[in-house]
């Protein structure tokens, strides 16, 4: 059995001027491991990376564009910043594609 939560249940707000984004991964799943660890921060944002690629792809409200993986990083600032890296094995809002074996 696997244990999962969302980005949301932290319960974290937003960074000032990044509301829309941070909309944008509230709903994807972390384990119970990474929601102990990221429910330390104090506030949610992302890297200037995701804004980019957010406004380079006109990405609709609320979704993730497909080939990218959502990451996480905690800052010393104690602010959770999502990133989005390059990953074809992702499709949009963070869903793993299937492969093929």
């Amino acid at each position: 059995m696997t244990i999962e939560s969302k980005v949301r249940n932290l319960n974290l707000p937003a960074v000032s001027g990044e509301k829309a984004f941070v909309e944008r991964v509230l709903d994807l799943p972390i384990s119970v491991e990474e929601f102990h660890i990221l429910s330390s921060a104090k506030a949610i944002g992302v890297t200037d990376e995701f804004k980019r690629v957010i406004n380079a792809f006109h990405v609709p409200a609320k979704e993730t564009p497909a080939g990218f993986e959502v990451t996480f990083e905690l800052c010393a600032d104690q602010v959770i910043r999502a990133s989005l890296k390059r990953n074809i094995a992702y499709d949009k809002n963070g869903k793993k594609r299937p492969t093929n074996l």
